[in-house]
Protein backbone atom coordinates (compact mmCIF):
# COMPACT_ATOMS: atom_id res chain seq x y z
CA UNK A 1 0.00 0.00 0.00
CA UNK A 2 2.38 2.47 0.76
CA UNK A 3 4.50 1.51 -2.69
CA UNK A 4 1.06 2.32 -4.41
CA UNK A 5 1.34 5.90 -2.44
CA UNK A 6 4.53 6.55 -3.15
CA UNK A 7 3.86 5.88 -7.19
CA UNK A 8 0.19 8.05 -6.77
CA UNK A 9 2.32 11.03 -4.99
CA UNK A 10 5.37 11.10 -7.81
CA UNK A 11 2.45 10.67 -10.41
CA UNK A 12 0.97 14.01 -8.50
CA UNK A 13 4.00 15.75 -8.77
CA UNK A 14 4.46 14.95 -12.28
CA UNK A 15 1.48 16.35 -13.33
CA UNK A 16 1.61 19.69 -11.50
CA UNK A 17 4.63 20.35 -12.54
CA UNK A 18 3.82 19.56 -16.21
CA UNK A 19 1.07 21.87 -16.06
CA UNK A 20 3.57 24.82 -14.48
CA UNK A 21 5.65 24.11 -17.30
CA UNK A 22 2.69 24.67 -19.99
CA UNK A 23 1.30 27.94 -18.59
CA UNK A 24 4.69 29.62 -18.08
CA UNK A 25 4.90 32.23 -21.64
CA UNK A 26 7.61 31.18 -23.87
CA UNK A 27 10.71 32.82 -24.61
CA UNK A 28 9.96 35.08 -27.69
CA UNK A 29 11.36 33.66 -31.23
CA UNK A 30 14.79 34.71 -32.37
CA UNK A 31 14.05 36.83 -35.80
CA UNK A 32 14.62 34.83 -38.77
CA UNK A 33 16.83 37.17 -40.79
CA UNK A 34 16.84 35.62 -43.55
CA UNK A 35 13.27 35.89 -44.37
CA UNK A 36 13.31 37.99 -47.07
CA UNK A 37 9.61 37.68 -48.22
CA UNK A 38 6.16 36.50 -47.45
CA UNK A 39 4.24 34.54 -49.83
CA UNK A 40 1.10 36.19 -51.36
CA UNK A 41 0.01 32.63 -52.79
CA UNK A 42 -3.48 31.49 -51.69
CA UNK A 43 -2.32 28.41 -50.21
CA UNK A 44 0.47 29.89 -48.26
CA UNK A 45 -0.28 33.42 -47.67
CA UNK A 46 1.88 35.09 -45.02
CA UNK A 47 4.73 32.38 -44.89
CA UNK A 48 7.96 33.30 -44.78
CA UNK A 49 10.32 33.18 -48.23
CA UNK A 50 13.83 32.33 -48.16
CA UNK A 51 16.70 32.30 -50.66
CA UNK A 52 19.38 29.68 -50.20
CA UNK A 53 23.02 30.26 -51.32
CA UNK A 54 22.57 27.96 -53.80
CA UNK A 55 19.28 29.35 -55.10
CA UNK A 56 21.89 32.39 -56.07
CA UNK A 57 24.42 30.49 -57.31
CA UNK A 58 23.07 30.25 -61.49
CA UNK A 59 22.53 34.27 -60.78
CA UNK A 60 19.86 36.47 -60.17
CA UNK A 61 18.10 38.74 -62.72
CA UNK A 62 15.24 41.42 -61.35
CA UNK A 63 13.36 43.57 -63.85
CA UNK A 64 10.77 46.35 -62.79
CA UNK A 65 9.92 49.97 -63.35
CA UNK A 66 11.28 52.70 -61.19
CA UNK A 67 9.70 52.59 -57.55
CA UNK A 68 8.81 49.02 -57.80
CA UNK A 69 10.96 48.05 -54.96
CA UNK A 70 13.93 46.26 -56.49
CA UNK A 71 16.65 48.01 -54.30
CA UNK A 72 14.63 47.30 -51.09
CA UNK A 73 14.65 43.25 -52.55
CA UNK A 74 18.38 43.40 -53.61
CA UNK A 75 19.45 44.81 -49.51
CA UNK A 76 17.48 41.65 -48.65
CA UNK A 77 19.64 39.49 -50.26
CA UNK A 78 22.85 41.32 -49.55
CA UNK A 79 22.25 41.61 -45.68
CA UNK A 80 21.52 37.62 -45.87
CA UNK A 81 24.90 37.58 -47.62
CA UNK A 82 26.50 39.88 -45.02
CA UNK A 83 25.49 37.11 -42.75
CA UNK A 84 26.49 34.30 -44.50
CA UNK A 85 29.96 35.69 -44.65
CA UNK A 86 29.69 35.44 -48.52
CA UNK A 87 32.01 37.82 -50.29
CA UNK A 88 30.21 40.71 -52.26
CA UNK A 89 30.82 43.20 -54.79
CA UNK A 90 28.38 46.02 -54.90
CA UNK A 91 28.23 47.84 -57.70
CA UNK A 92 26.26 50.88 -58.44
CA UNK A 93 25.61 53.81 -60.98
CA UNK A 94 23.36 55.98 -58.37
CA UNK A 95 25.72 55.49 -55.30
CA UNK A 96 22.44 55.01 -52.70
CA UNK A 97 23.08 50.92 -53.24
CA UNK A 98 26.17 51.30 -52.04
CA UNK A 99 25.92 53.77 -48.77
CA UNK A 100 23.19 51.43 -47.71
CA UNK A 101 25.67 48.52 -48.31
CA UNK A 102 27.98 50.29 -46.60
CA UNK A 103 25.66 51.66 -43.16
CA UNK A 104 24.42 47.86 -43.13
CA UNK A 105 28.21 46.52 -42.94
CA UNK A 106 28.87 49.20 -39.55
CA UNK A 107 25.48 48.13 -38.04
CA UNK A 108 26.68 44.36 -38.40
CA UNK A 109 30.03 45.21 -37.02
CA UNK A 110 31.85 43.97 -40.17
CA UNK A 111 35.65 44.59 -40.08
CA UNK A 112 36.68 47.47 -41.79
CA UNK A 113 39.72 45.86 -43.21
CA UNK A 114 36.93 43.28 -44.89
CA UNK A 115 35.71 46.22 -47.05
CA UNK A 116 37.35 48.53 -49.44
CA UNK A 117 35.73 51.61 -51.29
CA UNK A 118 35.88 53.48 -54.44
CA UNK A 119 33.60 56.23 -54.89
CA UNK A 120 33.85 58.41 -57.72
CA UNK A 121 32.15 61.78 -55.56
CA UNK A 122 34.77 60.81 -52.98
CA UNK A 123 37.35 64.42 -52.04
CA UNK A 124 39.68 63.24 -49.63
CA UNK A 125 40.67 59.38 -50.32
CA UNK A 126 41.04 57.52 -53.37
CA UNK A 127 41.37 53.93 -54.45
CA UNK A 128 42.97 53.53 -57.25
CA UNK A 129 42.04 51.69 -60.42
CA UNK A 130 44.43 50.60 -63.44
CA UNK A 131 42.19 49.25 -66.22
CA UNK A 132 45.86 48.73 -68.20
CA UNK A 133 46.52 46.70 -65.07
CA UNK A 134 45.56 42.91 -63.61
CA UNK A 135 44.96 39.26 -64.47
CA UNK A 136 45.39 38.36 -68.16
CA UNK A 137 47.09 39.42 -71.18
CA UNK A 138 48.09 42.81 -71.93
CA UNK A 139 46.65 43.23 -75.31
CA UNK A 140 43.49 41.93 -73.62
CA UNK A 141 43.09 44.52 -71.11
CA UNK A 142 44.43 47.30 -74.01
CA UNK A 143 41.84 46.11 -76.61
CA UNK A 144 38.78 46.27 -73.84
CA UNK A 145 39.87 49.79 -72.81
CA UNK A 146 39.43 50.47 -76.13
CA UNK A 147 36.31 49.00 -77.16
CA UNK A 148 35.15 51.13 -73.96
CA UNK A 149 35.97 54.60 -75.25
CA UNK A 150 34.66 53.65 -78.97
CA UNK A 151 31.34 52.81 -77.71
CA UNK A 152 30.70 56.04 -75.55
CA UNK A 153 32.49 58.07 -78.45
CA UNK A 154 30.30 60.28 -81.02
CA UNK A 155 32.66 59.71 -83.95
CA UNK A 156 35.58 57.57 -84.57
CA UNK A 157 37.99 57.01 -87.61
CA UNK A 158 41.33 54.89 -88.61
CA UNK A 159 44.04 57.21 -87.30
CA UNK A 160 42.28 57.90 -83.77
CA UNK A 161 41.91 53.74 -83.67
CA UNK A 162 45.40 53.38 -84.98
CA UNK A 163 46.87 55.31 -82.19
CA UNK A 164 45.03 54.70 -79.31
CA UNK A 165 45.25 51.14 -79.88
CA UNK A 166 49.11 51.26 -79.96
CA UNK A 167 49.40 53.63 -77.09
CA UNK A 168 46.94 51.40 -74.63
CA UNK A 169 49.30 48.78 -75.83
CA UNK A 170 52.75 50.09 -75.54
CA UNK A 171 51.26 51.28 -71.40
CA UNK A 172 49.60 47.99 -70.76
CA UNK A 173 53.03 46.05 -71.58
CA UNK A 174 55.53 48.51 -69.89
CA UNK A 175 52.84 48.39 -66.52
CA UNK A 176 52.04 52.29 -66.67
CA UNK A 177 48.47 53.77 -66.10
CA UNK A 178 46.17 55.24 -68.75
CA UNK A 179 47.05 58.74 -67.13
CA UNK A 180 50.48 58.75 -68.98
CA UNK A 181 48.96 58.46 -72.46
CA UNK A 182 49.63 62.25 -72.71
CA UNK A 183 53.34 61.92 -71.93
CA UNK A 184 53.48 59.02 -74.62
CA UNK A 185 52.46 61.31 -76.52
CA UNK A 186 53.96 64.27 -76.25
CA UNK A 187 57.31 63.86 -74.44
CA UNK A 188 59.81 61.89 -76.91
CA UNK A 189 62.71 60.79 -73.99
CA UNK A 190 59.45 59.04 -72.30
CA UNK A 191 58.55 57.48 -75.02
CA UNK A 192 62.03 55.98 -76.34
CA UNK A 193 62.07 54.52 -72.55
CA UNK A 194 58.85 52.96 -72.71
CA UNK A 195 60.20 51.71 -76.10
CA UNK A 196 63.03 49.99 -75.12
CA UNK A 197 61.18 48.11 -72.94
CA UNK A 198 58.97 46.99 -74.74
CA UNK A 199 59.04 43.37 -77.14
CA UNK A 200 56.32 44.26 -79.36
CA UNK A 201 57.74 44.67 -83.20
CA UNK A 202 53.85 46.07 -84.14
CA UNK A 203 54.09 48.31 -81.46
CA UNK A 204 57.54 49.89 -81.82
CA UNK A 205 57.08 50.32 -85.91
CA UNK A 206 54.39 52.34 -85.57
CA UNK A 207 55.82 54.62 -82.93
CA UNK A 208 58.83 55.06 -84.67
CA UNK A 209 56.56 56.41 -87.69
CA UNK A 210 54.80 58.59 -85.04
CA UNK A 211 58.33 60.30 -83.51
CA UNK A 212 59.85 60.88 -87.27
CA UNK A 213 56.70 63.33 -87.79
CA UNK A 214 56.63 66.56 -87.01
CA UNK A 215 55.47 68.36 -84.18
CA UNK A 216 52.63 70.03 -86.19
CA UNK A 217 51.80 66.73 -87.34
CA UNK A 218 52.21 64.90 -84.28
CA UNK A 219 49.69 67.31 -82.34
CA UNK A 220 47.19 66.33 -85.31
CA UNK A 221 46.96 63.24 -84.42
CA UNK A 222 47.42 63.24 -80.33
CA UNK A 223 45.07 65.88 -79.52
CA UNK A 224 41.92 63.87 -81.04
CA UNK A 225 42.74 61.08 -79.25
CA UNK A 226 43.21 62.96 -75.88
CA UNK A 227 39.39 64.54 -77.08
CA UNK A 228 37.93 60.61 -76.64
CA UNK A 229 39.75 60.16 -73.53
CA UNK A 230 38.47 63.70 -71.94
CA UNK A 231 35.23 61.66 -69.81
CA UNK A 232 38.05 59.24 -67.87
CA UNK A 233 40.14 62.48 -67.31
CA UNK A 234 36.69 64.65 -66.80
CA UNK A 235 37.19 65.26 -63.30
CA UNK A 236 40.02 65.54 -60.26
CA UNK A 237 38.75 61.93 -58.72
CA UNK A 238 38.80 60.26 -61.85
CA UNK A 239 42.57 61.52 -63.24
CA UNK A 240 43.63 60.86 -59.36
CA UNK A 241 41.81 56.92 -59.70
CA UNK A 242 43.62 56.19 -63.04
CA UNK A 243 47.03 57.85 -61.84
CA UNK A 244 47.41 56.17 -58.64
CA UNK A 245 50.12 53.94 -57.79
CA UNK A 246 48.65 52.24 -54.96
CA UNK A 247 45.86 50.32 -56.74
CA UNK A 248 42.79 48.13 -55.92
CA UNK A 249 44.49 44.52 -55.58
CA UNK A 250 41.43 43.02 -56.94
CA UNK A 251 42.82 39.48 -56.54
CA UNK A 252 43.46 39.90 -52.37
CA UNK A 253 39.97 41.16 -52.34
CA UNK A 254 38.42 38.60 -54.06
CA UNK A 255 40.51 35.79 -52.68
CA UNK A 256 39.24 36.67 -49.13
CA UNK A 257 36.35 34.98 -47.89
CA UNK A 258 33.62 37.92 -46.40
CA UNK A 259 35.52 40.41 -48.19
CA UNK A 260 33.24 43.07 -49.42
CA UNK A 261 33.87 45.71 -52.46
CA UNK A 262 31.44 48.85 -52.90
CA UNK A 263 31.47 50.85 -55.94
CA UNK A 264 30.15 54.34 -56.43
CA UNK A 265 30.11 55.09 -59.89
CA UNK A 266 27.46 58.05 -59.21
CA UNK A 267 29.21 61.61 -60.91
CA UNK A 268 27.19 64.12 -60.84
CA UNK A 269 25.89 65.62 -64.53
CA UNK A 270 28.85 62.72 -65.84
CA UNK A 271 27.25 59.95 -66.43
CA UNK A 272 29.07 58.93 -69.29
CA UNK A 273 31.98 58.74 -66.88
CA UNK A 274 30.91 56.50 -64.35
CA UNK A 275 29.97 54.40 -67.26
CA UNK A 276 32.95 53.86 -68.69
CA UNK A 277 34.51 53.22 -65.15
CA UNK A 278 31.80 50.61 -64.80
CA UNK A 279 32.71 48.87 -68.03
CA UNK A 280 36.26 48.88 -67.13
CA UNK A 281 35.82 47.39 -63.26
CA UNK A 282 33.70 44.74 -64.31
CA UNK A 283 36.21 43.70 -66.91
CA UNK A 284 39.06 43.39 -64.79
CA UNK A 285 36.49 41.74 -62.06
CA UNK A 286 35.73 38.98 -64.77
CA UNK A 287 39.50 38.37 -65.80
CA UNK A 288 40.26 38.35 -62.23
CA UNK A 289 37.66 35.43 -61.69
CA UNK A 290 38.32 34.08 -64.62
CA UNK A 291 41.86 33.16 -64.06
CA UNK A 292 40.97 30.83 -61.14
CA UNK A 293 41.18 28.33 -64.01
CA UNK A 294 44.48 26.95 -62.13
CA UNK A 295 42.86 27.18 -58.57
CA UNK A 296 41.68 23.59 -57.71
CA UNK A 297 37.35 24.79 -56.79
CA UNK A 298 37.59 23.62 -53.52
CA UNK A 299 39.94 26.32 -52.64
CA UNK A 300 37.75 29.20 -54.93
CA UNK A 301 36.04 31.64 -52.11
CA UNK A 302 32.68 32.24 -54.00
CA UNK A 303 32.06 35.60 -55.17
CA UNK A 304 28.31 37.66 -55.78
CA UNK A 305 28.34 41.09 -57.85
CA UNK A 306 25.42 43.13 -57.32
CA UNK A 307 24.93 45.55 -60.17
CA UNK A 308 22.01 47.59 -59.96
CA UNK A 309 21.28 49.52 -63.92
CA UNK A 310 23.27 46.91 -65.30
CA UNK A 311 22.47 47.68 -68.70
CA UNK A 312 24.68 50.59 -69.27
CA UNK A 313 27.90 48.68 -69.01
CA UNK A 314 29.40 46.64 -71.04
CA UNK A 315 27.43 43.32 -72.03
CA UNK A 316 29.69 41.02 -73.79
CA UNK A 317 31.47 40.88 -70.73
CA UNK A 318 27.74 39.63 -68.63
CA UNK A 319 26.96 37.37 -71.46
CA UNK A 320 30.49 35.56 -70.78
CA UNK A 321 30.02 35.84 -66.65
CA UNK A 322 26.80 34.64 -67.20
CA UNK A 323 27.55 31.82 -69.16
CA UNK A 324 30.76 30.80 -67.30
CA UNK A 325 30.97 32.28 -63.76
CA UNK A 326 29.17 29.53 -62.00
CA UNK A 327 32.33 27.32 -62.93
CA UNK A 328 34.62 29.71 -61.05
CA UNK A 329 32.15 30.04 -58.08
CA UNK A 330 31.17 33.65 -59.52
CA UNK A 331 27.46 34.35 -59.11
CA UNK A 332 25.74 37.65 -60.78
CA UNK A 333 22.83 39.67 -59.36
CA UNK A 334 21.73 41.90 -62.06
CA UNK A 335 18.37 44.68 -61.99
CA UNK A 336 17.22 47.11 -64.45
CA UNK A 337 14.28 48.80 -65.26
CA UNK A 338 12.54 47.30 -68.79
CA UNK A 339 13.51 44.89 -71.84
CA UNK A 340 14.25 47.96 -74.61
CA UNK A 341 17.24 48.79 -71.95
CA UNK A 342 19.28 45.70 -73.16
CA UNK A 343 20.55 43.88 -76.73
CA UNK A 344 18.71 40.45 -78.13
CA UNK A 345 21.80 38.63 -77.30
CA UNK A 346 22.42 39.42 -73.83
CA UNK A 347 18.75 39.14 -72.84
CA UNK A 348 19.01 35.40 -74.41
CA UNK A 349 21.75 34.46 -72.77
CA UNK A 350 19.67 36.08 -69.45
CA UNK A 351 16.40 33.84 -70.32
CA UNK A 352 18.81 30.70 -70.47
CA UNK A 353 21.21 30.74 -67.93
CA UNK A 354 19.72 32.85 -64.94
CA UNK A 355 18.91 30.25 -62.20
CA UNK A 356 15.95 32.70 -60.57
CA UNK A 357 14.04 35.22 -62.05
CA UNK A 358 12.27 38.51 -60.11
CA UNK A 359 9.70 40.40 -61.97
CA UNK A 360 8.09 43.53 -60.33
CA UNK A 361 5.73 45.67 -61.65
CA UNK A 362 6.43 46.57 -65.36
CA UNK A 363 5.40 48.18 -67.76
CA UNK A 364 2.38 46.52 -70.71
CA UNK A 365 5.21 45.90 -73.20
CA UNK A 366 7.54 44.25 -70.82
CA UNK A 367 4.48 42.37 -69.42
CA UNK A 368 3.39 41.45 -73.40
CA UNK A 369 6.66 40.38 -73.89
CA UNK A 370 7.10 38.32 -70.71
CA UNK A 371 3.75 36.87 -71.46
CA UNK A 372 4.81 33.38 -72.49
CA UNK A 373 7.44 32.98 -69.43
CA UNK A 374 4.56 33.54 -66.51
CA UNK A 375 3.33 30.81 -64.84
CA UNK A 376 -0.27 29.36 -65.71
CA UNK A 377 -2.64 31.67 -64.16
CA UNK A 378 -0.58 34.88 -63.85
CA UNK A 379 -1.67 37.78 -66.31
CA UNK A 380 -0.52 40.56 -68.10
CA UNK A 381 -2.88 42.82 -66.08
CA UNK A 382 -1.46 41.57 -62.85
CA UNK A 383 1.50 41.91 -63.71
CA UNK A 384 1.67 45.39 -64.87
CA UNK A 385 -0.73 45.79 -61.73
CA UNK A 386 1.58 44.93 -59.01
CA UNK A 387 2.33 46.92 -55.82
CA UNK A 388 5.49 48.33 -54.42
CA UNK A 389 7.73 45.71 -52.98
CA UNK A 390 5.47 42.70 -54.58
CA UNK A 391 6.96 40.42 -57.17
CA UNK A 392 6.90 37.33 -59.07
CA UNK A 393 9.76 34.84 -58.07
CA UNK A 394 10.28 32.39 -60.90
CA UNK A 395 13.50 29.59 -59.99
CA UNK A 396 14.51 27.47 -62.68
CA UNK A 397 14.07 24.14 -60.85
CA UNK A 398 10.67 24.34 -58.68
CA UNK A 399 8.07 26.58 -58.78
CA UNK A 400 6.55 30.69 -59.52
CA UNK A 401 5.57 32.67 -56.13
CA UNK A 402 4.35 35.89 -55.84
CA UNK A 403 5.77 37.42 -52.46
CA UNK A 404 5.72 40.55 -50.98
CA UNK A 405 9.05 41.58 -50.07
CA UNK A 406 10.18 43.01 -46.29
CA UNK A 407 11.52 45.60 -45.19
CA UNK A 408 15.33 46.29 -45.40
CA UNK A 409 16.91 47.74 -41.99
CA UNK A 410 17.98 51.15 -42.42
CA UNK A 411 20.30 52.79 -39.89
CA UNK A 412 20.37 56.12 -38.80
CA UNK A 413 23.41 56.58 -37.00
CA UNK A 414 25.02 58.99 -38.97
CA UNK A 415 28.17 59.48 -36.77
CA UNK A 416 29.06 55.87 -36.73
CA UNK A 417 28.55 55.25 -40.42
CA UNK A 418 30.81 58.48 -41.25
CA UNK A 419 33.68 57.38 -38.55
CA UNK A 420 33.15 54.24 -40.53
CA UNK A 421 33.61 55.24 -43.89
CA UNK A 422 36.45 57.38 -42.97
CA UNK A 423 37.93 53.72 -41.33
CA UNK A 424 37.31 52.23 -44.61
CA UNK A 425 38.58 55.13 -47.09
CA UNK A 426 42.04 55.13 -45.16
CA UNK A 427 42.43 51.21 -45.37
CA UNK A 428 41.55 51.00 -48.99
CA UNK A 429 43.07 54.23 -50.52
CA UNK A 430 45.80 57.29 -50.74
CA UNK A 431 44.84 60.61 -49.91
CA UNK A 432 43.52 62.13 -53.17
CA UNK A 433 45.77 65.32 -53.20
CA UNK A 434 48.80 63.44 -52.98
CA UNK A 435 47.93 61.54 -55.72
CA UNK A 436 47.16 64.17 -57.87
CA UNK A 437 50.62 66.40 -56.94
CA UNK A 438 52.31 62.99 -58.52
CA UNK A 439 50.50 63.16 -61.66
CA UNK A 440 50.99 67.22 -62.03
CA UNK A 441 54.66 66.85 -61.36
CA UNK A 442 54.70 63.75 -63.95
CA UNK A 443 53.51 66.30 -66.08
CA UNK A 444 55.53 69.34 -65.53
CA UNK A 445 58.51 67.36 -65.21
CA UNK A 446 57.81 66.89 -69.04
CA UNK A 447 58.89 70.59 -70.65
CA UNK A 448 56.96 69.75 -73.86
CA UNK A 449 53.99 69.37 -71.63
CA UNK A 450 53.95 72.18 -69.84
CA UNK A 451 52.52 74.74 -72.65
CA UNK A 452 49.81 72.24 -73.63
CA UNK A 453 46.28 72.66 -73.34
CA UNK A 454 44.41 69.09 -72.76
CA UNK A 455 40.74 69.09 -73.85
CA UNK A 456 39.52 68.29 -69.77
CA UNK A 457 41.10 71.53 -69.29
CA UNK A 458 38.97 73.89 -70.94
CA UNK A 459 35.89 72.57 -69.37
CA UNK A 460 36.46 75.19 -66.33
CA UNK A 461 34.73 74.18 -63.21
CA UNK A 462 32.67 71.14 -64.75
CA UNK A 463 35.37 69.05 -64.98
CA UNK A 464 37.63 70.13 -62.09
Amino acid sequence: MERLLCLFEGLIIWLCDLFLKSSRPKPPAKPDRHVIATSLEDNTLGEPVRLQQTDLARHAYFLGSTGSGKTNFIMNLIEQDLDAGQSIVVLDLRGDLVERTLSLCEAKDVHSGRVALLDLREKEYVAGFNPLAGDGEPFVRALHLLDVVRTEADSWGVQIDEVMRNAFLLLAATNHPVTDIERLLFDMAFLTKLLEASDDPAVSSFFERYQALSEEKQLAWALPVLNKLTPLFATKGMRAILGADQNLNLERILETKGSVLLISLAVDELHRTGRMLGSLLVSAISRTMLARVNVPEEKRNPVRLYVDEFENMASETFESLIAEGRRFKFSLVLSHQNLAQIPPRLKAVIRNNVGLQGLFCCGYQDAKELMWELPEGFTVARLTSLQPGELLLMPRAGESQLVRCTLSRKHTDQTAILAYREEVLRDTGTPIAKVLLQVEADRQGSASLQSLRRPWDLGGGACN
